[in-house]
């Protein structure tokens, strides 16, 4: 007879040690929350006993983006914040994007990152893992920002129009294009830019190498 999993002694303490941890573990009440499951985490739980409790337990999670990407940077395994997403039914409206109109529809359209099996509201994703454009490019939105030459200015007023790079204005900032993988799709196309510091790093900044092509 194969035996279960929980059936191990180790796995058995380990399940006890859960159920039997302080409150100031776990919270002060029935109801677990993100402080919770980080607390658990630090307290050296093993994934698979954190996601029975979540499973066994009343929730009230924030799963939205950001919050998942701190979780992550908290050490909370991916098993676990998947675990999170399933029994959270949604974020709450105060705490995601706002919503995007389409161009030439009335109805308006509610955006938000998702916890999919990719990964890929989490962090980036292999390059190439997406068809290309029609120019047979890859990652040209999402993913990462993408570092251009051009420097800074408030607006694309007197911008060249040539295809150059915008050498004048605040050259210690530059532009970065293109969105990434925690942006709503507003930000998610080639008009979207922002200015960061020339020493700024981020986890959702990097760049395209790319190669002048001579008619």
């Amino acid at each position: 007879m194969e035996r279960n999993e929980a059936d191990r002694p180790g796995v058995r303490v380990v399940l006890l040690l859960a159920l039997s941890l302080p409150a100031a573990a776990i919270g002060q009440t029935e109801v677990l929350d993100n402080e919770d499951i980080v607390n658990l985490t630090e307290a050296g739980l093993p994934a698979e006993v954190i996601v029975a409790k979540i499973e066994t337990t009343a929730t009230a999670f924030d799963t939205g983006v950001e919050q998942l990407v701190a979780l992550a940077q908290a050490g909370v395994h991916a098993d676990v914040l998947a675990a999170m997403a399933k029994a959270t039914p949604a974020v709450p409206a105060a705490s995601e994007p706002p919503a995007v109109a389409l161009a030439g529809d009335p109805e308006r359209v509610e955006w938000r990152n998702t916890l999919c099996s990719d990964r890929v509201a989490l962090e980036t994703a292999e390059a190439g893992s997406y068809a290309p454009n029609p120019w047979g490019l890859h990652d040209m939105h999402g993913n990462v920002w993408e570092w251009v030459e051009d420097c800074w200015n408030a607006t694309c007023e007197d911008s060249p129009t040539d295809g150059s790079a915008w050498t004048e204005g605040d050259c210690s900032r530059r532009i970065v294009r293109g969105g990434s993988w925690n942006n709503r799709p507003a930000l998610l196309r080639a008009a979207g830019r922002n200015g960061v510091g020339t020493g700024d790093l981020g986890l959702n900044i990097g760049l395209c190498v790319a190669r002048t092509l001579v008619p």
